[in-house]
């Protein structure tokens, strides 16, 4: 009798410890190793009609790349945080585009007046890469909402 007591309590004791284990196994999300990340931080199209435009909008603080891209020649002058980054006397050339290194702080403000030689449209993005260890236990969909897709269609998000 005493020794079926304690192989039953073994064997509650045996399923206590198998739930504990799956419990702790399912509910610690899996760690992979850290993946490099391009995020998009701001993003802007310009036409001939476009006016003055300031703006802000959340970055990490440290290095980004500002990327201009265009389907003609264009020149622009873009402030970044007070800082002149680009001004209208350099033209940009739509065959390659143009990508300035630039550092971000956590606030950011943007200034962009499109120069008189805009006939095209031109796009600015601001991407920021960064290092994140994802815990993921499934797939992960991100989304970005637009009022008008056309408008996004050629861009490389």
């Amino acid at each position: 009798m005493l020794k079926r007591l304690l192989l039953g309590l073994l064997g509650v004791l045996f399923g206590v410890l198998t739930i504990l284990v799956l419990v702790i196994v399912l509910i610690r999300p899996a760690e992979g190793p850290p993946v490099t990340i391009d995020f998009t931080r701001y993003l802007a199209h310009y036409s001939p009609e476009s006016q003055d435009l300031q703006d802000t909008f959340v970055g990490t603080p440290g290095d980004a790349r500002l990327l201009v891209s265009c389907d003609q020649d264009v020149n622009l002058t873009i402030q970044l945080n007070g800082q002149e980054i680009l001004n209208p006397q350099t033209s940009i050339g739509c065959s390659n585009g143009l990508e300035i290194p630039v550092t971000l702080v956590t606030e950011n403000a943007i200034a962009v007046v499109p120069g008189e030689s805009i006939s095209g449209s031109a796009s600015i993005r601001i991407k920021q890469r960064d290092d994140i260890r994802l815990h993921v236990l499934s797939r992960v969909h991100f989304n970005t909402n637009v009022t008008d897709l056309n408008d996004y269609a050629d861009c490389d998000l």
